[in-house]
């Protein structure tokens, strides 16, 4: 019994492989439409490479305060 439980997770995780590797043979000929843009991650606060949990920087601004 035991044998043929090794025999079907073999063939059960060669199919997973198998099956991986054909998706990304296939997916490489995906055009992507001309009106595409990806959405902007909403965790990168945009250019300085620090990642805030999605909280925008408050800078304060100076001009303000002479008022």
């Amino acid at each position: 019994m035991s044998a043929l439980w090794l025999t079907l997770l073999v063939i059960l995780v060669l199919g997973i492989i198998v099956g991986n590797i054909l998706l990304l043979r296939d997916s490489k000929d995906f055009k992507i439409p001309k009106g595409f843009k990806p959405r902007p991650d909403s965790d990168y606060d945009g250019g300085d490479g620090d990642y805030n949990d999605g909280h925008k920087k408050i800078e304060k601004n100076d001009s303000q305060d002479d008022k």
